[in-house]
């Protein structure tokens, strides 16, 4: 860190690290995010397991892409209580109530009766879900499909899996992405199977769209911060959950149009100054 970054030393632009995962195979978007803050940032890019020593330094913390860390997640729950206990300004603040915490949240949305893929997390609970054929299990704090797999319900009875999500098995038109920054909706994105960035389009969605998808974030109460709705298109038109990210969100940034790209960039820098304005931890 040179001399003109840092609380104490009087910095022109308020310095900001940006958390990330530089050895994820995706780290182009980080580097690409950082480039794009310098105009109006001091930035510094940093692994959140090596931050320590420089972040009382920082105003802001940026969390993007530090992901996969569900092999170390004990050292990154120790990494969000340290924030927390310094009252270090983070982005997302992580008050939120979607994936910041695991996926539990699809219980409690199923139980509260909101248009989410009907969701249990013990096997004895199986009853409880509409009658399929297959079902699909997921891990409470893993990403990016890692153990997931597809079962049948005697298979499912017949093991003990700890901290995983259990879901009738859905054959989905599409798969919907919708991005919003302080609660403000972005842009969305489609794909015809699970994301896969190669097929990602661009998707205009509806005035029903985005109510399905503004349910969640009213729901999710975030005073500010990126988060993506996942949502798939059943053969029957319905919309169902699959996701709430509103921890670090991939967002696709070399995948959509320029003109795209550039109203998400700008949208994160306005919500970063507004972040460091209200100046609230």
């Amino acid at each position: 860190m040179n001399e003109n970054q840092g609380k104490e030393n009087g910095h022109a632009k308020p310095l900001v690290i940006l958390l990330t995962n530089l050895y994820n195979e995706h780290e182009d978007e980080d580097i690409y995010l950082s480039y794009c803050l310098k105009e109006h940032f001091n930035v510094v890019v940093s692994s959140p397991f090596d931050c320590e020593p420089i972040e009382d330094n920082a105003d802001l913390i940026l969390i993007r892409n530090t992901w996969p860390n569900f092999d170390s997640k004990k050292e990154m729950d120790k990494v969000k209580e340290r924030f927390i206990s310094k009252g270090i300004l983070t982005y997302n603040p992580l008050n939120g109530k979607g994936d910041v915490k695991g996926k539990g949240y699809l219980l409690e949305l199923y139980g509260l009766g909101y248009p989410v893929i009907p969701s249990v997390d013990k096997a004895e609970d199986l009853s409880k879900l509409p009658e399929t054929e297959m079902y699909f299990a997921k891990p409470k704090y893993k990403c990016d499909n890692n153990d997931t797999f597809t079962a049948t319900k005697d298979q499912l009875e017949n093991v003990w899996l700890e901290d995983y999500i259990f879901q009738p098995y859905v054959d989905f038109e599409c798969e919907i992405s919708f991005y919003f920054i302080d609660r403000q909706f972005i842009y969305a994105f489609s794909t015809k199977r699970k994301v896969g960035m190669h097929e990602l389009a661009e998707y205009d969605p509806t005035e029903e769209d985005l109510g399905f998808a503004r349910k969640f974030i009213e729901w999710d109460n975030m005073e500010c911060g990126l988060t993506r709705i996942d949502a798939c298109r059943t053969k029957e038109g319905k919309l169902l959950l699959v996701e709430l990210e509103d921890f670090e969100p991939f967002l696709y940034l070399l995948w959509i149009k320029m003109e795209t790209r550039n109203k998400m960039t700008d949208a994160i820098v306005k919500a970063l100054k507004a972040r460091l304005e209200k100046g609230t931890g």
